[in-house]
């Protein structure tokens, strides 16, 4: 494209206000790094700043920095994500339309090289926990030290870096002159704290908590890390703390955020009485020496509906990455990007979610393929073994073909000079991260297991129906099939501490557990992490799933975690958990979601609380890993879904993370509700 035509071009995306675009435009005779440098010098240079409207904190309450989602716009995950749709209703002159639309459809989309199939609750998704901790201690103009190179990635980088910088001028600028105008307290001490933050170390709690803020928006509105930690340790009692706190985590809510992880510290509990009543940051309660105290608050709070904080074993986490090769002092740093998936805060990229397996599609193609065979049941599980392993090694495949579509086309400029190593050698999306891993979601584990339980019973044992007939009625969505349905009836499925059912329940997650850790992440020589972490696709996977041995029908959701399929675990949540120990979940660090509904006065009570305490303590001491709990009684869900508009602020768990109940689709309300409820 000529200069001129890329002059007048870049002049009519300005005026339309896509800066971003603008600025990436205007670079296209330049090499693709310094492209999106200048789309993003151009918007941190034009965005339109917030009104001011007299809160603690500035920015809060919408994404500041990255401004409306226009036709081109910088997705944490996709740096280069379009909108044709949002390109026609610019208005344009015809051929400049045309080339848009022509130049970004050829150039890299998120996700492509994942097929349709393995996109489940994620498909090349990347969440990040920034390096809070570095820039609190030495500010972002430090950051300008670690950008090594003269090259056009180098060059670039430096451009992005005094870009912010002059974004955070902006602010400072904008808020000095509301000063002048209007006065206040609040106005003032973020004028001074501005003056420092980020760009200088935080010196007090305030600039803590407003560095974290900026350096969050910055991010995208992404993930916090261990916040407590982070601004505890600048924390001398502020009377004002946690009303600061809980307008962040208003904002979190207002944006949806994701994750904010507490490993211990006097703002733990601070913490979670702040986020009483909302659906975000998904608060991550880190069960270890420095949270035990904190628990009866964190087991207190659950009593009152919402679902947070989930609840983590931090051992186990430590031990696994150590495990894994991670140093144990970046181990003890973890934390959670988006609903569950792990990190090391500002040292490693995480394909989170990149992809995941139907365990149920598997089965059932694997059964189509054995048709007319006559297996015996030893057979068909060796099948199944290796048409998982046949399954995984072809997302894995997916997921390091997209990195390497990814690797040269788009350019993650912020998260770069966010994550350790990456300023230092290559692009957050290059490999340059310190630690490189891709979480794999594992989909329909227990429907799996209770197929091959139902098929090892009606089959093999009883021989009511002969394998081929199975096969059939499956295909045939269970018509005709009242025989064999019958024989599953009494039949106690995994979820129930049924020794049986357990055993092809850890079946199955060998062979997937053992097939994802076999498989190398070749972005950053890193490592592939298994995962049941279903967000909201329970009912959205269950929809194109076939009908599955189990009795499952055609169209009906999947297993909504890594526990037992909705309504089957009916001995206790006891049974439910040790089904679930059976299966080593400590080997899914990605994070193995475990859902347990019960009864609200069982966490209201104090005796109920002790007992729940017990129960939790013994399932991490045992190597459990995660638990996330919901006290929403089946009454008040049903009046909920019959009258929405006076449910407005109930909160549920979901697959991940927590969400308003009347927000959520029809399906997956029904979801919640088919849960096994303990202790009604």
């Amino acid at each position: 494209m000529r200069e001129e035509l890329i002059g007048q071009l870049t002049a009519a995306l300005d005026g339309a206000g896509e800066y971003y675009a603008a600025g990436y435009f205007s670079a296209l005779g330049k090499p693709e790094p310094l492209r999106f440098a200048a789309g993003l010098e151009r918007l941190f240079e034009k965005v339109r700043l917030p009104q001011y409207r007299g809160e603690l904190l500035y920015p809060v309450n919408c994404r500041a920095f990255y401004g409306k989602r226009g036709f081109l716009y910088h997705d944490y995950s996709y740096p280069f994500a379009y909108d044709e749709g949002a390109l026609e209703r610019l208005g344009l002159e015809p051929s400049a339309e045309r080339f848009l639309r022509e130049y970004c459809r050829a150039k890299y989309k998120g996700g492509e090289a994942i097929a349709d199939r393995h996109a489940i609750a994620g498909r090349g998704f990347t969440h990040f926990v920034p390096d809070f901790g570095g820039i609190l201690a030495h500010g972002w103009d430090a950051l300008s030290g670690r950008i090594a190179g003269t090259d056009d990635y180098a060059q670039a980088l430096r451009i992005v870096h005094r870009a912010v910088g002059r974004l955070h001028a902006r602010i400072l600028a904008y808020l000095e002159g509301e000063l002048r105008t209007q006065g206040g307290e609040n106005l003032e001490r973020l004028v001074l704290a501005y003056r420092q933050v980020p760009a200088r170390p935080a010196r007090n709690f305030f600039e803590a908590v407003l560095c974290i803020n900026f350096i969050w928006q910055l991010d995208g509105c992404d993930s916090f890390g261990r916040f407590d930690e982070l601004a505890g340790s600048y924390y001398r009692g502020e009377p004002y703390a946690e009303a600061l706190i809980r307008e962040l985590f208003v904002s979190a809510d207002t944006v949806t955020g994701w994750n904010l992880a507490l490993g211990g510290s006097a703002l733990t509990e601070t913490c979670i009485r702040a986020v009483k009543g909302l659906s975000k940051p998904n608060l991550a309660f880190l069960y270890g020496e420095r949270t035990e105290e904190a628990l009866d608050t964190a087991l207190e709070a659950l009593g009152g509906g919402g679902g947070l904080p989930a609840l983590y074993n931090e051992n186990a986490y430590v031990e696994g990455l150590i495990g894994l090769g991670v140093r144990e002092a970046d181990a003890r740093t973890f934390a959670f990007g988006g609903c569950s998936e792990l990190m090391i805060p500002g040292k490693s990229c995480v394909g989170s979610i990149s992809g995941g397996i139907n365990l149920i599609a598997v089965l059932d193609e694997t059964i189509a393929r054995l048709r007319g065979t006559d297996p015996d049941f030893g057979q068909l599980l060796a099948a199944y073994r290796a048409a998982i392993g046949a399954e995984v090694a072809q997302l894995a495949r997916e997921v390091n073909e997209d990195d390497a579509r990814k690797k040269g086309q788009v350019f993650q400029l912020v998260r770069s000079l966010l994550c350790e190593g990456c300023a230092e050698n290559a692009d957050f999306f290059a490999g340059g991260a310190t630690y490189n891993f891709s979480v794999l979601n594992v989909c329909g584990l227990a429907n799996a297991a209770d197929s091959l339980y139902a098929l090892e019973r009606a089959v093999f044992t009883e021989k009511a129906v002969s394998f081929d007939e199975a096969a059939a009625l499956c295909a045939a969505d269970f018509e005709g099939g009242e025989r064999y349905l019958r024989c599953l009836s009494g039949l106690r499925f995994f979820g129930n501490d049924e020794t049986r059912a357990d055993e092809l329940a850890a079946f199955v997650a060998d062979a997937a557990f053992g097939a994802i850790r076999a498989q190398k992440l070749v972005r950053g020589n890193g490592a592939f992490l298994p995962a049941c972490i279903m967000f909201d696709c329970m009912a959205r996977e269950g929809e194109r799933t076939a009908a599955s041995p189990d009795g499952r029908r055609r169209g009906e959701a999947v297993c909504d975690s890594g526990g037992a399929y909705a309504g089957r675990g009916v001995s206790g949540p006891t049974a439910l958990l040790n089904s679930v120990l059976k299966l080593r979940p400590a080997r899914a660090l990605g994070t193995w979601i475990v859902n347990l509904r019960l009864a609200p006065r069982l966490v209201r009570e104090e005796r109920g609380r002790r007992a729940l305490r017990a129960l939790v303590l013994s399932y991490f001491g045992r190597g459990g890993l995660q638990l996330q709990i919901n006290t929403a009684d089946s009454d008040t869900l049903r009046r909920a879904m019959a009258e929405p508009e006076k449910y407005a602020d109930l909160i549920v768990r979901v697959g991940g993370y927590s969400e308003y109940f009347v927000r959520l689709p029809r399906a997956l309300q029904e979801n919640i509700l088919a849960r096994s409820l303990y202790g009604e």
